[in-house]
């Protein structure tokens, strides 16, 4: 049986509705593709970097305290070990270096296929020497390196050091090792008692393992992107892209303009006239093609440095049309549904990824939470920022919050509800003065990554909750294994939580509490 004529037509009318509609989703559609791709890619390059820098930095910022301590410079023998044992346990690091008021008392630094060790001059007068060291960092007789690099580099510190009034550690620019061919970036901390800011401990990171570390798992055309403010790039030193992946051309700071890659001068330049957006995606052309890209500050808000990555358009299609075999039909109905599944799936991986775990969705939970009263895994807190009882915001108030974060975190984990009395009575938000949710979150978050440290952010989930007729915060937070320092200013505390309280350990406590955990007790 023939199908009528108007049946007919009304297919062909409702096919070609579908063409027209397909042509005109589908740009916008690849487009929200290409945005979410790209967005995610940047957040696991500058997640990638962080993991890289953050333990090497924590063990600076411990060793350099435990230095303070000690009233003298450490006996020859001493800064060995101090300094092998620190290169040893942070194999990201390329030198660990100890250094006072007559310049580097002692310096290691890791070889392809081995060490170099210098330790100066001694009480008995004798002479500072270099030393070569096998990969199991044992003696390999004595190494010739040229006293003026050590000069250069020590200079390098003195220089920065000297007069410094700000916060620690300090960042230098690249510059080269003793015994190494590939630039370096250094992280200089104090390590003397006060007032004695020439005795530092300063630990060195080679460029070149963290642009491979940055590159791993990445399309070959991606391009990494690490931006200052200021318009400098930390690139490769040539155009070609797999003289970096070989390590044949070293990274370098370079101003945006006199750098050889078109395609992250390019980004510069569209990132500083689209007015440096953090996180949000952008486009621009370079070297005949169309290239996505998104940056994210590497630290907490405020920060110098944004790291993230451009992709081309081509290399995005490819990942859209992975794995298919029939050809795109962008006039077909059909495409407009394919495209719909990808950015829906994607979408839904990207904000599984980011968002956190959903708890307390319900006021009866939040009600049986609160109803079990203060403990070693639950505190309550009147107010995130504002003093009551002096009737105006206080930063001691905020730091009470934090150090109740941190006893959690180096104890069993626990949940911290604010708005809420010691009787476990929901009061609300409403004395912070917030404008909205979303401001009370970013101050928090915000006081966080500043006091605790972004690195720490994935052993808390947080969110606000109705409850009653008004809005409390809950932050709930897992155990860590890593020391969780709670920092205020140039003070540095260390709590865990001791019944329902928190309790301040001091440095002996607090190193017998690490010596414990190394040895698994």
């Amino acid at each position: 049986m023939q199908p009528p004529r108007a049946l007919l037509l009304f297919a062909i009318i409702l096919v070609a509705l579908a063409g027209g509609l397909a042509s005109l989703e589908y740009g916008r559609l690849t487009r929200g593709f290409y945005s979410q791709v790209v967005s995610s890619e940047g957040r696991g390059v500058r997640e990638r970097l962080n993991i890289q820098l953050s333990p090497p930095l924590a063990a600076q910022n411990l060793t350099g305290k435990l230095l303070a301590q000690a009233s003298q410079t450490l006996a020859p023998n001493d800064a060995k070990t101090l300094i092998l044992s620190v290169l040893a346990d942070e194999q990201s690091l390329s030198a660990v270096t100890l250094s006072d008021a007559q310049g580097i008392s002692a310096m290691a630094i890791r070889l392809q296929d081995g060490f170099l060790l210098f330790l100066g001059s001694g009480a008995d007068g004798s002479e500072g020497k270099w030393q070569r060291l096998d990969s199991g960092m044992r003696p390999q007789g004595s190494a010739d390196i040229p006293t003026i690099s050590l000069d250069a580099f020590s200079s390098l510190i003195t220089r920065l050091v000297k007069g410094h009034l700000g916060a620690w550690p300090i960042w230098t620019d690249t510059h080269p090792l003793p015994g190494r061919s590939a630039a370096s970036i250094s992280s200089i901390a104090t390590a003397g008692p006060a007032g004695d800011v020439y005795r530092t401990l300063t630990i060195s990171f080679g460029l070149d393992t963290i642009w491979k570390v940055l590159a791993a798992d990445q399309p070959r055309s991606a391009r990494i992107l690490l931006f200052s403010q200021e318009g400098f790039i930390v690139g490769p030193g040539a155009s070609e892209e797999n003289e970096v992946y070989s390590g044949s051309k070293d990274p370098l700071f370079i101003p945006w303009e006199k750098a050889t890659d078109p395609v992250r001068t390019q980004a510069m330049n569209a990132w500083r006239e689209k007015g440096r957006p953090l996180a949000e995606t952008f486009s621009f052309t370079a070297a005949g093609k169309t290239w996505w890209a998104s940056l994210q500050p590497l630290a907490e808000e405020g920060g110098k440095t944004y790291v993230g990555l451009a992709l081309s358009q081509e290399e995005l299609l490819g990942l859209l049309l992975e794995g298919r075999k029939a050809p795109v039909l962008i006039g077909s109905g059909l495409i407009v549904a394919l495209l719909l599944l990808v950015v829906l799936v994607v979408q839904s991986r990207r904000k599984s990824r980011s968002l956190a775990a959903s708890f307390f969705e319900t006021e009866q939970e939040i009600r049986q939470l609160l109803d079990k009263g203060e403990g070693e895994k639950l505190e309550f807190k009147s107010t995130l920022r504002f003093n009551l009882a002096a009737g105006k915001p206080g930063k001691e108030i905020e730091l009470a919050v934090l150090k109740t974060l941190t006893a959690f975190m180096n104890t069993d984990g626990g949940v911290l509800a604010v708005g809420v009395d010691d009787q476990g009575r929901a009061m609300g938000l409403d004395a912070d003065g917030f404008e909205n949710d979303d401001h009370a979150l970013r101050h928090f978050s915000s006081l966080f990554a500043q006091h605790i440290g972004v690195e720490f952010l994935s052993f808390a989930t947080f969110a606000i909750r109705p409850i009653e007729g008004c809005k409390i915060l809950l932050v709930e937070c897992r155990k860590s294994k890593e020391p969780v320092i709670l920092k205020s200013g140039k003070d540095e505390e260390f709590y865990v939580r001791a019944g329902p309280s928190s309790r301040k350990l001091n440095l002996s406590e607090f190193m017998r509490r690490v010596t414990r955990k190394d040895a698994g007790e």
